[in-house]
């Protein structure tokens, strides 16, 4: 009997590894991403690096806060669900249905965020001309990826 239930409990866990917690790591690295001051200190690095001019700074911006709006509320619809997943595993009597519907809730957030950041893209890159649209590429190919919290281990062995 209790192996048939800590297998499911297990599985659920790795999946908390998996994406509650990069969820929260990148919500939280993400909170200060979403202050006035952060965003306008990226807008004007970035801008510089890809050498905007005022036309398309101002498209730019105009679009960006589209999208940061709609970021935003995903996490905290993905924090929101991580919350109360790790809380029901953690109650005395775990619904595993429950746990199941958390986080397909919060699978479908992450696919909708996903959505979120193409169509960005999508629009920024009718903004910029080829050589900004290169920049930009190899800017965003270069960056660190998210990596989960198994690869971050077997990174540190």
């Amino acid at each position: 009997m209790i192996k048939r239930y800590l297998m499911p409990v297990v599985l659920i866990l790795s999946l908390f590894i998996n994406v509650g917690v990069i969820a929260s790591v990148v919500s939280r690295a993400a909170g200060g991403f979403f202050d006035a001051d952060t965003i306008q200190h990226g807008h004007t690095a970035l801008a510089s690096h890809l050498g905007l001019d005022k036309g398309q700074l101002s498209q730019w911006r105009s679009n960006e806060q589209h999208f940061l709006r709609d970021l935003k509320t995903s996490w905290d619809i993905i924090r929101n669900n991580r919350e109360l997943m790790i809380r029901e595993i953690f109650s005395d009597n775990p619904d595993i249905a429950e746990i199941e519907a958390l986080r397909d809730e919060i699978a479908e957030q992450q696919s909708r965020q996903q959505r979120v950041v193409i169509d960005q893209l999508m629009r920024e890159r009718k903004i910029l001309n080829q050589d900004q649209r290169s920049m930009l590429e190899d800017l965003l190919i270069n960056q660190y990826p998210l990596a989960s919290v198994e690869q971050m281990m077997i990174r540190e062995e």
